[in-house]
């Protein structure tokens, strides 16, 4: 599916809204749309918002989750200047001229089955946990089940991968992670902070700390990613706003921190 047609019910849906307040769609003077991951995503629309709060006609969209590699293909094809993306670009990706910027890193919350009586680990067992190492509950004081991770699938980068025979699930989406840890005795899930809603019963602390505490160890990287030379015009704009001390605030407010350039 081309580009501009995948997005075609997000521009429906604003020029709907844009109706709604009696708003021509000739008051957008220019849009860019920033395709990639889902985590992060929720901050990056605040951040949107707030860069195009300024009566300018200038509109920066964030689009559903196509996930990083759609992403890169669209700024290695130019159809898209900016992607977001939750990993390390590859050597393809980078030859083609494409380069990373950092943007904030996310708490990465553990979330485990209720049958689980162990709620807290400490950095050195979920080490040995995500890499295969440790693989029954048994093995951590806990019961004898075997240790299952559940994640949305754009999380697989930041895990190693895992020696056969070590059981792994992928969710649809990131909201769906607390779902399957419920009806799996044993999962251990992996979710962010931005879509965790305070399930206490599940909640897993690293190291005797929260995900919202500063000195939490486990977190996740959200970047954009582009080519140099598409660096203009709102683009340009856009990501100099997020290096502004007001977009530092607002990634902070929404749990995240960021990355100082």
């Amino acid at each position: 599916m081309a580009y501009a047609e995948r997005n075609l019910p997000l521009s429906a849906a604003l020029a709907a809204c844009l109706g709604l307040f009696g708003l021509q769609a000739a008051a957008i003077a220019e849009e860019i749309s920033i395709p990639g991951v889902e985590e992060g995503s929720d901050i990056l629309r605040a951040l949107a918002i707030a860069f195009g709060g300024h009566g300018e006609g200038k509109l920066v969209l964030v689009p559903p989750a196509i996930g990083a590699g759609g992403a890169v293909s669209d700024v290695i094809s130019e159809r898209a200047a900016l992607a977001r993306i939750n990993r390390d670009l590859n050597d393809d990706e980078k030859q083609a001229g494409v380069v990373e910027f950092p943007l904030f890193d996310l708490p990465v919350v553990l979330i485990a089955h209720p049958a689980v009586a162990r709620r807290n680990l400490t950095s050195a067992e979920w080490s040995r946990i995500r890499s295969g190492h440790l693989r029954n509950w048994r093995d951590l004081g806990g019961p004898d089940l075997p240790i299952k991770l559940v994640m949305h699938h754009e999380f697989e980068g930041i895990l190693p991968a895992l020696p056969a025979g070590q059981r792994r699930a992928s969710a649809a989406h990131t909201r769906d992670v607390d779902v399957l840890v419920r009806q799996v005795p044993g999962a251990i899930g992996l979710t962010t902070g931005a879509t965790f809603n305070s399930r206490e019963d599940l909640l897993v602390t690293l190291d005797n700390l929260k995900f919202d505490q500063p000195a939490y160890p486990f977190r996740a990287r959200v970047s954009l990613a582009y080519k140099s030379a598409r660096l203009h015009g709102l683009a340009g704009e856009f990501v100099a706003f997020l290096r502004s001390e007001r977009a530092a605030r607002l990634m902070l407010g929404h749990g995240a921190r960021p990355v100082l350039q």
